[in-house]
């Protein structure tokens, strides 16, 4: 089947998008697409195309997203393993990935999205 439908086997490992990602079999590496969850809304798919953010919801979480509300969608979704922040770009790809307590990771692989549009604009 996967042969026979476009794109489904498409991954971008070697993306220049990719941020650092945590090795685990369970979860989506950055550049591989993340399975659409039957009930949610798919990434991406509001108005303003936004990262999606797969965490346990904590202040930090929410702060996080409210740094960067021009890239984060404001809703928080529930975690794929609790043991992993997962940030998804809008087209469905994971962009990084991280352990929960280490939200730098996200924040920076975020800043330099934000720093390369301020530079393109």
């Amino acid at each position: 089947m996967v042969d026979t439908m476009s794109e489904v086997s498409v991954g971008y490992d070697h993306s220049p998008l990719n941020g650092p990602g945590l090795h685990r079999g369970d979860i989506p590496a950055p550049g591989r697409r993340l399975e659409p969850t039957a009930g949610q809304t798919p990434v991406g798919s509001k108005t303003a195309p936004r990262f999606a953010l797969f965490a346990a919801r904590n202040d930090k979480v929410s702060a996080l997203a409210m740094r960067f509300p021009n890239l984060i969608d404001a809703e928080i979704r529930t975690p794929l393993d609790p043991d992993v922040i997962l940030l998804v770009r809008p087209d469905g790809y994971v962009s990084c990935t991280a352990k929960p307590d280490d939200l730098v990771v996200v924040a920076n692989y975020l800043d330099a999205i934000d720093a390369a549009k301020a530079v393109a604009a």
